[in-house]
């Protein structure tokens, strides 16, 4: 059975929990929390709270968070919260120069996780929009050998069909569905600037 994701952005735990009660109630497959440094509520502990309303968060870990030569830091709150996947990310530089940061690279997370985690899944990031499409696959081959899981990946978009309407959005995901459906596949959508309830309504 197709798995279906949304990621929700942790601006606050009030604003996160209305999200997902609204989701629960019309959506029950929530799995992605990104994790943005701009908001105070880190990934890993939105997605605690997200486990009290879903029955699946996956946290984004930024590599260069988390230095190499030292214990993972999130081990404990990630078993005793019941999260079993984790989403390694790149992530980008942080605007506060106060924030630490360590030369970790995600496939460095990807391989310490699997060797000391084996029964965390564990996903990497794909981006065809960053470094060009060869290079990106270049770097997915290399996570992929270090243990990834799976992978997320940036939006794909269709140059014909530019500046799309909500309802064209709609009717893309409904035949995304249908796609994933006959292929057994999985995708997580990002409602970034459509209202949850307009977006989700009816869709499923």
């Amino acid at each position: 059975m197709s798995r279906i994701s949304v990621e929700l952005v942790p601006r606050s735990l009030a604003s996160l929990e209305e999200e997902l009660r609204g989701l629960r109630a019309r959506f029950p497959a929530v799995d992605t929390v990104p994790d943005l440094l701009r908001f105070p509520l880190r990934s890993w502990s939105a997605c605690r709270a997200a486990r009290r309303f879903v029955p699946h968060a996956i946290p984004h870990l930024r590599a260069m968070d988390f230095p190499l030569d030292k214990p993972f830091p999130l081990a404990d709150l990630l078993a005793e919260a019941g999260i079993d996947s984790v989403l390694v990310v790149a992530g980008d530089p942080s605007q506060d120069l106060a924030h630490a940061v360590y030369p970790a690279r995600p496939v460095d997370w990807i391989r310490r996780l699997k060797r000391e985690a084996p029964e965390l899944r564990v996903y990497a990031a794909f981006d065809p929009y960053r470094a060009g499409m060869r290079a990106e696959l270049e770097a997915v081959h290399a996570k992929l050998a270090a243990g990834a899981d799976g992978l997320f990946s940036q939006p794909f978009f269709d140059l014909r069909l530019l500046a799309p309407t909500l309802a064209w959005n709609r009717r893309l995901a409904e035949a995304a569905l249908g796609w994933l459906g006959a292929h057994d596949a999985d995708a997580c959508f990002m409602p970034i600037r459509a209202g949850l309830d307009e977006w989700v309504g009816g869709l499923l």
